[in-house]
Parts: C-alpha cells; sequence; structure tokens
C-alpha cells in the first residue's frame, strides 16, 4: 500500500488439498490501511488530584499531577504541545476550560516527559466534580500512526 486510508479489495480462495479448485472473486470489501511506522504520542495522569483548604471561611484549591507524554512509535515524533483541560464530561469541547499549555520537545522513540501540573483555582471556587483532561498534541501537527489516543484522562477531580 502506498499510504494511509481505505482501499477496496477483492478476494479469491484456493483449495488447500486442490490448488485447481478456485472460488470466484468476492464483491469489494473496504479495508481500512493505517500508518504502522512513524510517531505516535500518547499522554497518561499520575497522582492528578485537587487538595483543598480553608482558612476563615475563605477556599483556596490547587491541582496537581503529571501527564506524561510518552512517543509509542518507531521514529523520532516532532514539536507539539499539550494542553489540560477542566471539562463537565470526558471530551474536550469548546466550552471547557484551558488551564495550562505545555511545549512538549520532539522525543524520540519510547522517550517520556513527565509534565508537572500545579494550577491554583481561583479563590472561593473547587474543580470538583469536574473531569482533568490532557490532549497531547490539540492541533494535529504531528502525522502519528494513531491519532485516536491523544487524550488522557484524570478522573473527577474530587
Amino acid at each position: 500500500w502506498g499510504a494511509a486510508g481505505t482501499w477496496g479489495v477483492r478476494t479469491r480462495a484456493r483449495s488447500a488439498t486442490n490448488p485447481a479448485i478456485e472460488s470466484g472473486w468476492s464483491a469489494t470489501m473496504p479495508v481500512s490501511i493505517r500508518l504502522t511506522t512513524g510517531p505516535d504520542r500518547v499522554g497518561s495522569w499520575s497522582g492528578a488530584k485537587q487538595a483543598c483548604k480553608t482558612k476563615k471561611g475563605v477556599t483556596n484549591c490547587t491541582i496537581t499531577g503529571k501527564l506524561n507524554v510518552v512517543n509509542n512509535g518507531t521514529v523520532n515524533s516532532g514539536s507539539t504541545q499539550a494542553w489540560v483541560i477542566l471539562s463537565t464530561d470526558n471530551a474536550p469541547s469548546d466550552d471547557d476550560a484551558l488551564i495550562k499549555t505545555f511545549s512538549v520537545a520532539a522525543l524520540k522513540p519510547r522517550a517520556k516527559k513527565a509534565l508537572k501540573l500545579s494550577f491554583k483555582v481561583p479563590t472561593g471556587y473547587t474543580a470538583a466534580g469536574l473531569y482533568l483532561l490532557g490532549v497531547v498534541d490539540p492541533s494535529g501537527n504531528v502525522a502519528e500512526t494513531n491519532e485516536s489516543n491523544n487524550l488522557a484522562n484524570g478522573g473527577v477531580l474530587r
């Protein structure tokens, strides 16, 4: 295959015991081909949490954790960004709050970069009940072998 994409293919079967016996051609079937060599950036969270303290009736909360970015691909990945988002559900959307943007340098195959998050929630507010999401390569600048694994869900904050 010359490129990734969806292709129409047809097949024939031949008897293993009598090669002279063949089937006719099948109907056209769609086959999806994806890149097998290339970069593949994946994100995951470790230690994601919110800690709140109340002094004199005023609550201050801080969200901390590490967004781990690894290149699971077979070649170096280009530099890109990673976004940290607070969301009411587990999918990024335009109404979510972008709380941090990280620059992520190029990574060799299997290389990992831990991005340390420390975000102070505005005084008097909490992020309890919101999802902490990390999006690796949010603009799609790095062509990857798997574009569907760029979302890291840190879970619902308490």
